[in-house]
């Protein structure tokens, strides 16, 4: 029994000077981290704990999955009960509907409006899929060459 108690003692005193050390490494490198930010984030990775199976699912049957291919096969059906199949053609006459179409022709953009919306452009942000600069567009706010 004091053998016992003796280790245990050894032992709490290395959990708690082990938690020290830790403290004082995570204050070190938050410390630093204005100057130094590797070791912070080399420290972040060292503790990401990543799962890289998937477990036990169960079945429609309600037995668990056993193998990989099972598992795969409960996550394939799970998936594809969520989707839709669609056709690849041409999209269904009721996306023609004349009522909706009409309704394009009643917008009335102005100059006036063009020149407010590129005033307002934000020219730190990134050009868009047009990959016009929006520099260039807030200069073109001044004329009437848009």
């Amino acid at each position: 029994a004091v053998v016992s108690t003796q280790s245990t003692g050894k032992q709490s005193k290395y959990e708690v000077c082990e938690l020290q050390s830790k403290i004082k490494y995570e204050k070190k490198i938050t410390n630093d981290l204005k100057n130094n930010c590797k070791p912070f984030y080399a420290y972040l990775r060292s503790k990401r704990v990543l799962k890289t199976c998937v477990g036990s699912l169960d079945k429609p049957d309600g037995t668990l999955t056993n193998d990989a291919i099972s598992t795969a096969e409960v996550l394939a059906d799970a998936f594809s009960s969520v989707f839709t199949i669609e056709s690849d053609g041409p999209l269904p006459q009721r996306c023609y509907n004349q009522s909706q179409v009409d309704c394009i022709w009643d917008i009335n953009i102005t100059y006036s409006d063009v020149e407010k919306e590129l005033k307002n452009v934000d020219i730190s942000k990134a050009q868009g899929p047009d990959k016009v600069h929006p520099k260039l567009l807030k200069s073109l706010s001044n004329s009437f060459s848009f």
